[in-house]
């Protein structure tokens, strides 16, 4: 079966320091809506993706990642949109619709940085958190016991430890909650994104022909490694009115 997807991801501040009111986990719930007017009905109306998913990823303690994943249809990956450019300053390039994926990514993400980003939004993912908690199932002992250690280790009170990794706080009267959630908006910028374009081999050479690969050495996967396009990066900025 065919698969296609890209991921971007930023570097973010551990989030464990936050792990009352959780600012990652709230862009993840905002970048990630579905319904009408969101990025997701947007890619999919126009038959580029099929699912967008969202999520902090804690990598090492002090550190962390914000992903975002297209599972991207085959149009979605391979196929120009006509009479879709970049401009640049010598002239006109085409791009790939999944380059215009990722573009309207980061336009999504400026477009939320004039905001206020709502409380009433964290407010309701609180509510519902704590309903989720409160009726979560049980899990298997050894695979409890696994996660209740890895959560001990967390700067939490004790008493909280169980409570804290499932439930999300209301924002702060003063602030300080949605400020730290506009600082890491912020910081979701192109410059410091990463993008993973996933696919089989095949489809590779259908995009750009034969290409010189690596061999990851543990389980012999496949990969490139390159430079985001500076006529990309150039657009994206341009169009974020930060050039």
């Amino acid at each position: 079966m065919d698969f296609h997807a890209i991921e971007i991801s930023f570097p973010i501040d551990d989030q464990t320091s936050h792990w009352q009111f959780k600012p990652g986990s709230y862009l993840a719930n905002i970048i990630g809506h579905e319904g009408p007017g969101s990025l997701h009905s947007y890619l999919k109306g126009r038959g580029w993706i099929t699912t967008l998913s969202t999520g902090v990823q804690d990598l090492a303690r002090g550190f962390a990642t914000f992903k975002i994943t297209h599972y991207l249809s085959p149009n979605g990956f391979r196929e120009s949109v006509q009479g879709s450019y970049l401009v640049v300053t010598d002239g006109e390039i085409s791009i790939e619709n999944y380059q215009e994926v990722a573009m309207a990514t980061f336009k999504y993400m400026s477009m939320l940085r004039p905001s206020d980003l709502s409380p009433s939004h964290q407010k309701e993912t609180s509510s519902l958190s704590n309903i989720r908690f409160r009726f979560s199932e049980k899990r298997r002992p050894d695979d409890y016991a696994v996660w209740v250690t890895d959560k001990l280790s967390r700067p939490v009170p004790r008493e909280l430890v169980i409570k804290t990794p499932q439930v999300v706080s209301e924002w702060d009267t003063e602030g300080a909650a949605q400020g730290v959630a506009l600082r890491t908006l912020e910081g979701l910028s192109v410059r410091s994104s990463r993008l993973v374009l996933m696919a089989r081999k095949e489809e590779f050479q259908k995009l750009s022909g034969t290409q010189q690969w690596e061999t990851e050495p543990w389980y012999g996967t496949q990969y490139r490694v390159e430079r985001l396009d500076d006529a990309f990066v150039h657009e994206v900025r341009r169009s974020l009115l930060l050039v």
